[in-house]
């Protein structure tokens, strides 16, 4: 998807074609192409780097999470108290969302991997790149991410519903109501 979007742009656009304009001299060509081709080298390794450290961030906060679920429900044990165990069912619902959100912000990472490993894995776009001296336009190093309120909002859905998040608080939350159910009443 993405590479043919690029393919096309190479291909068929005369704005982006470079023999529709006047040639820049080779030197200065060359020199671009370098320049880029480092910063696309270090875009990758930064993205992979975020993927990484937003990978550790969410196994701590899973960590956390545990930590205060576990602190909740042994409180709640400990003074024979529903409305503590109402809490625990707060926290599950707090640290799932906040969870989803770091997820959504991964995912976008992972997207934009994608694209990378799509540009590099199609060999004609790949070769026309290096004949023309010259990556497409949003390819290099982007620094943020562009997307409207709608697609942010399917990356925090996707970020929720992600079988590695929604596993473990359905789960902790289940188990959470049960022992909201097994309290005896009045107590």
């Amino acid at each position: 998807m993405f590479a043919s979007g690029i393919a096309k742009a190479l291909f068929y656009n005369p704005l982006l074609s470079m023999s529709s304009v006047n040639p820049p001299h080779p030197d200065s060509v060359s020199a671009r192409f370098a320049f880029q081709l480092r910063m696309l080298e270090k875009g990758v390794s930064e993205i992979q780097g975020q993927i990484a450290r937003l990978d550790d961030l969410l196994f701590k906060l899973k960590a956390t999470f545990v930590t205060i679920w576990v602190a909740v429900i042994g409180w709640s044990a400990t003074l024979k108290s529903n409305e503590l165990i109402s809490l625990a069912l707060i926290v599950v619902l707090a640290f799932w969302m906040l969870e989803g959100v770091f997820r959504a912000v991964q995912a976008r990472f992972i997207d934009r991997a994608r694209e990378f490993t799509s540009l590099l894995n199609d060999a004609p776009t790949l070769d026309r790149c290096f004949q023309m001296q010259e990556f497409p336009p949003n390819v290099i190093f982007p620094v943020s991410f562009r997307e409207s309120e709608w697609v942010q909002l399917r990356y925090y859905a996707r970020g929720l519903g992600s079988p590695t998040v929604a596993t473990l608080y359905l789960f902790i939350g289940f188990i959470t109501y049960l022992l909201w159910l097994a309290q005896p009443l009045g107590s």
